[in-house]
């Protein structure tokens, strides 16, 4: 019984981690206008986003022993950098082309 409590408080702070860093990505793109969010949610943004990394301990000092257990936590479960992390801002510019150059000259 004890055990079933322990894995669901367990479950319950991976679960709040994982979305307080996916929360702080998502913010923080909001606040440098990376999206299509209309600026008047960019002030909004920046306010919430100091209170997810708050939450997070990384307001703390470095030497904060909370700090380091949390982070610590995120980087040896891999969850460090969120979704935002995965192609944020894809530049249109920047194109692959695959051409194929046949014996006889032809491309």
């Amino acid at each position: 019984m004890v055990s079933k409590a322990i894995y669901a408080a367990w479950f319950g702070i991976h679960f709040f981690l994982v979305t307080a860093v996916c929360l702080a990505g998502i913010f923080s793109l909001i606040a440098k206008s990376s999206t299509i969010l209309p600026s008047a949610c960019e002030k909004s943004a920046r306010e919430a986003e100091l209170i997810v990394s708050w939450l997070l301990a990384k307001q703390a000092v470095a030497s904060n022993p909370i700090r380091q257990g949390i982070a610590t936590y995120l980087h040896a479960a891999g969850i460090q950098a969120g979704y935002s992390f995965f192609a944020p801002n894809v530049p249109s510019q920047h194109r692959l082309t695959l051409e194929l150059f046949y014996d006889d000259g032809r491309v």
